[in-house]
């Protein structure tokens, strides 16, 4: 069993389970929400989000080790209790590198199964004093690439070995939180295959770009790599699998944060139904809203169980866990454009404002769908994880 897993631990019973969820939700109503998303897009590219609310939710709750394991200065409680934040996360649409560092960074270091690394790394991400993501993209390479044994023949970034340790050059393009970041995994090749790197944001040869989004709450940043140094992370040539690994993870937990997001478009259009009126009817009592609604719940609980049994199955050498995960992104992705689509027809005139948040949760579906590709990618990436795709070699 690797060391991502802990298979007996005691469930949190529902009520814990709703706790947790009510402490989140209050979180995020003091250092989240509308208005703050709305900020966060007027202001300058790759801005700092709140760190009101990352120390809230890492420092006040505790919530930055949820996946880590305890020896490495976790919680270890679980990926269904995760998923009840991100759903929180996710429905206030909270600008935080809650993902990034939390899911993305934990559970790469973590599927590397290089304990020196984790025993290093894991307690400051665990506790919020170090936020952390990860770089992957290039121009011509994305997530798939990099998760074969040898580095793709594009790559952009390449490591060497030194009298003074690795160095690395190189771009890695449009990386999550890149420009805030304290810690920077990256991939690059090397004569051995892919190499996974742990860099200091801060250090010499590291410089970042921020970058225009769609979406304020979640920046975006080119990081240019000159001769950096970095941390070896892993062996190379046998991180691929790792890769994959936090690829299918990462998809899993914007599925679980567009859950939640979900909800709240339907609950806002549902409400708007109930309090706007024509021909002194609620608009909510006209059949053709009433199946706008319909299909919009319909939608949301269809994502919110694919996330719950995603979530169930994460653990643990299942060899479903890895398709359930891109099927929870899938249907998540997918089901998010409709809703959101049919939160602004179900407002009417004041949908398509400015002033009304709808916007907000359109562009939060848009980077969604494309997080980890574009949807033939994920398609194309069900079917390898079905066993009808080109093995990882």
């Amino acid at each position: 069993m690797s060391a991502t897993t802990s298979t007996d631990r005691e469930a949190m019973s529902s009520d814990e389970l709703k706790a947790l969820r009510d402490a989140v939700r209050d979180v995020c109503a003091r250092h989240a929400g509308v208005e703050i998303a709305r900020r966060m897009l007027e202001d300058t590219p790759g801005e700092a989000p709140s760190a009101q609310l990352w120390t809230a939710l890492t420092g006040e709750l505790g919530l930055g080790g949820l996946v880590v394991p305890e020896r490495f200065g976790g919680a270890d409680a679980g990926w269904p209790v995760l998923c009840v934040v991100l759903q929180e996360l996710g429905r206030a649409l909270a600008g935080v590198a809650f993902v990034p560092s939390t899911v993305l960074a934990t559970q790469l270091l973590l599927a590397t199964e290089d304990d020196g690394a984790c025993a290093d790394l894991l307690p400051g991400i665990a506790d919020g004093s170090v936020v952390a993501t990860v770089g992957v993209l290039e121009s011509l390479t994305d997530w798939d690439d990099w998760t074969h044994r040898q580095a793709p023949p594009t790559a952009e970034t390449s490591a060497r070995s030194g009298p003074d340790g690795w160095r690395l050059s190189g771009v890695k393009r449009t990386v999550p939180f890149g420009g805030v970041a304290d810690l920077l995994l990256v991939t690059a090749g090397t004569e051995s295959g892919v190499g996974l790197f742990a860099v200091d944001r801060a250090a010499d040869g590291v410089a970042t770009t921020p970058l225009p989004t769609l979406d304020g709450t979640r920046p975006v940043a080119d990081v240019h790599l000159t001769n950096a140094p970095g941390r070896l992370v892993g062996t190379p040539g046998d991180v691929g699998l790792a890769l994959r690994r936090a690829l299918d993870l990462g998809a899993l937990a914007i599925a679980a944060e567009d859950a939640g997001a979900m909800r709240a478009c339907l609950e806002m259009s549902v409400d708007y139904a109930m309090l706007r009126t024509q021909f002194d009817r609620p608009i909510g009592s006209f059949q053709a809203v009433k199946h706008k609604l319909a299909d919009m719940l319909v939608r949301v609980e269809l994502a919110e169980a694919a996330v719950e049994e995603a979530s169930l199955v994460a653990e643990g050498d299942r060899a479903d866990a890895a398709v359930a995960a891109v099927v929870a992104h899938a249907c998540a992705s997918e089901s998010f454009q409709l809703v959101v689509a049919e939160t602004i027809q179900t407002h009417g005139g004041i949908g398509f404002t400015w002033e009304h948040p709808a916007h907000l949760y359109f562009r939060r579906a848009k980077t969604s769908r494309l997080a980890f590709g574009s949807p033939a990618g994920g398609r194309e990436r069900l079917l390898d994880r079905l066993g009808f795709g080109v093995a990882s070699g």
